[in-house]
């Protein structure tokens, strides 16, 4: 966790050996730190005895931190700025100013009655000093706590309201109670101090608090007009003429990589037209992109040296786009005078010569174009990039001599089942050798058991079972398997309220209930299932937002798929578990499991909707572009999320997903057992579900 102060973490250390340490003719200092209340009717009582309670020692820990964010305050004018000195040039005395303050400490049983006294201390200290203070709590909350407390506390009701309306915004959705009592807020709020944003945005919320109203229609003492802004950016860097432009670009011999961008936004680019070759990303994500330090950066964005020329219509927010790259390092970045425009009237080509990638590819069986590679990092309608997942995919079995292949033995039978359930929806089943395949599942047969384990010699387990089965299925070798001994297995999982367990050693959820009901409607012994105990743990399971948790009273969670199979969706409340999981897509368009979670690819979001024919509330061209970003264009594969590494897992759900939506050139996939539809279909085990149409290419 990112540590805000030294403060926070020796507060508690430090207050304790100067109890000890502390000698009685410190009685100046014991003065300034000596909290009202409690601890002054304390001190007396606790010296008579020669003991020291341990309330004692914590005032006076609370009243050292008072000291000490007093101490580290700024003074602040004003205008908000901070005061350097208080002496002016001709030695006049300056204002005062506010005494602005923010102190974090580790989080604690009583936080609030510590807080409170760190906040009667600095106010008593104070009295005569106009003053704002951010005292907080950092670090997991102690038991019986949800969040970390935080309190505004001034010399003014009016800096203290102004501040409280700031910080509910710029924390916003984390702040879970407040109590306002006019010159002090007292408020909850999640993860305080989790990363510096927390630290920086109470700064500047008390900067902003403690500043004397002026007058609206006049500009703010410091404030720079757009002019000033667009000065101070051009100042910084060497603007090219349209020519000037072209040449570098056309230089064989430059001596680093060039890259001509165009930050317009669409609408624009349609209308005025454009320059053929320039890499096309808008003005809202480029130090995104171009960062080489960002998660989501371009694969081309991997050096400071790069000279990287915008350009925009006319020339103007190009400027301030090039000043903003060089202030993260990209110092040879530098815009285009006069913009599209100029190159234009300039009667220069309409095309250049496409960016070349810094980083060459090492896989010769690639056979994207950069071209196309690239138009998934920068294009807000990428495309799929089939060929290289179906590289990606056969080339997973071929890094035997890495350690984290061996890592990963428990997960080879599902990750056989995700290439290849992958492969079927790229329409590439054959990629993949099927009697390799075939082999490497019956090899994993645990005779005792009758099951199948996730590699030769483990145990049998209802997941790695499950994967075998849909294997042998997809490549047509059902006839391999001993159906009645595979039944009798699941079957003897099933605990006595209806859930099952994963194996004999006893882990149970919903999870292995799903995969118990797929793996037994896959073999056509459904009948052999306890139907209404099973669906009784279920309903269990169910919560008050629609949803359904993986154990009784747990959160709700998506991927809750078995009551489709057993034909009892009126268990459901189709309304509010629709709201539910279509609540579950954030602004960038990825869906989440539950809430409060990162965003995902989240296939099981998705085929939750498909299943309940309510795909069309969610925003699937937001989830379609999120899901194609998501993709790694050098070396194949589907991650999580954007700029996160790949892996088979999300390669198959995030196809999944796409095959859902519609997107043009994959097969259809069931959302109920994440098989190809065919296949599904063929065995009269459909359900149903309703995907998008899907789209010509």
């Amino acid at each position: 966790m990112h540590q805000l102060s030294p403060t926070a973490a020796m507060s508690i250390q430090s207050g304790v050996q100067s109890s000890v340490s502390r000698s009685s003719n410190n009685s100046a200092n014991a003065k300034a730190v000596i909290p009202t209340g409690r601890a002054s009717s304390t001190t007396s009582s606790s010296s008579t005895s020669g003991q020291r309670s341990l309330d004692d020692v914590r005032d006076q820990v609370a009243g050292e931190l008072a000291v000490r964010a007093i101490r580290k305050a700024k003074s602040v004018s004003e205008t908000g700025r901070e005061n350097t000195n208080s002496q002016g040039a001709a030695g006049a005395v300056q204002p005062l100013g506010v005494k602005i303050g923010v102190t974090f400490t580790l989080a604690k049983q009583d936080e609030v009655q510590f807080l409170q006294t760190v906040a009667d201390t600095i106010q008593n200290n104070l009295l005569l000093r106009s003053h704002l203070f951010a005292i907080a709590t950092t670090g997991a909350p102690k038991r019986g706590r949800t969040a970390n407390t935080l309190i505004i506390c001034g010399s003014s009701e009016e800096y203290v309201q102004r501040a409280l309306l700031l910080v509910s915004h710029k924390f916003i959705g984390r702040v879970e109670s407040a109590v306002n009592e006019g010159v002090r807020w007292v408020a909850a709020v999640r993860d305080m101090g989790s990363s510096s944003y927390d630290e920086a945005a109470l700064w500047d919320v008390l900067r902003k608090s403690a500043r004397t109203l002026s007058n609206p229609l006049s500009p703010p003492p410091g404030s720079l007009s757009i002019a000033q802004i667009l000065s101070r950016a051009r100042s910084k860097l060497q603007r090219l003429t349209p020519a000037q432009a072209y040449n570098e670009l056309h230089d064989p011999d430059y001596p680093m990589p060039v890259f001509l961008v165009d930050i317009r936004p669409a609408a624009q680019r349609e209308r005025e037209g454009g320059i053929e070759g320039s890499l096309i990303i808008e003005r809202n994500v480029l130090e995104w992109r171009f960062d080489p330090r960002s998660d989501a950066r371009l694969p081309i964005a991997d050096r400071y040296d790069s000279k990287i020329i915008i350009y925009c219509q006319e020339g103007y927010t190009s400027s301030l786009a090039a000043a903003s790259l060089q202030e993260m390092g990209l110092l040879n970045s530098t815009d285009i005078d006069g913009g599209y425009a100029a190159w234009r009237a300039a009667g220069l080509p309409g095309q250049i010569a496409p960016p070349l990638s810094s980083q060459s590819s090492t896989s010769p069986s690639i056979t994207v174009p950069f071209s196309d590679r690239l138009e998934v990092a920068m294009s807000d309608h990428p495309k799929l990039l089939i060929p290289l997942h179906v590289s990606y995919i056969k080339a997973l079995g071929d890094s035997k001599d890495d350690l984290a292949y061996h890592m990963t033995a428990h997960l080879r039978m599902n990750a056989i089942y995700w290439g290849l359930t992958a492969l079927c929806v790229m329409g590439h089943k054959d990629a993949l050798d099927r009697d390799e395949m075939i082999e490497f599942v019956m090899s994993c047969w645990d005779e005792e058991a009758g099951a199948f384990g996730a590699h030769p010699d483990h145990d049998a387990h209802l997941l790695s079972t499950l994967s075998a089965i849909q294997i042998l299925i997809t490549q047509d070798a059902l006839d391999r398997v001993d159906i009645p001994r595979v039944t009798k297995f699941i079957i003897s999982l099933q605990q006595p309220s209806g859930v099952f367990a994963g194996d004999f050693f006893g882990e149970v959820d919903t999870r292995f209930l799903f995969c118990a009901v797929n793996a037994l409607s896959l073999l056509g012994q459904l009948d052999k299932l306890d139907v209404d105990k099973t669906v009784s743990y279920i309903r269990q399971c169910r919560n008050f937002d629609g949803g359904f948790g993986a154990q009784a009273g747990a959160e709700s969670h998506a991927s809750q798929a078995a009551l489709a199979i057993l034909d009892k969706l009126d268990e459901i409340d189709h309304p509010t578990l629709s709201w539910w999981l279509a609540e579950r897509q954030l602004p960038n368009g990825g869906l989440n499991g539950r809430p409060e979670k990162l965003e995902d690819v989240s296939f099981w979001v998705l085929s939750s909707l498909s299943i309940l024919n309510k795909l069309s509330w969610i925003d699937s061209e937001k989830l379609t572009a999120f899901i194609l970003s998501s993709q790694e264009f050098e070396n194949g594969g589907i991650a999580d999320r954007p700029g996160d590494m790949p892996d088979v897992f999300h390669t198959l759900f995030g196809l999944a997903g796409l095959s859902l939506l519609g997107y043009p050139g994959l097969a259809d996939l069931d959302p109920v057992y994440c098989m190809p539809a065919q296949l599904i279909e063929s065995r009269g085990l459909r359900k149903g579900w309703k995907a998008l149409e899907r789209r010509a290419n």
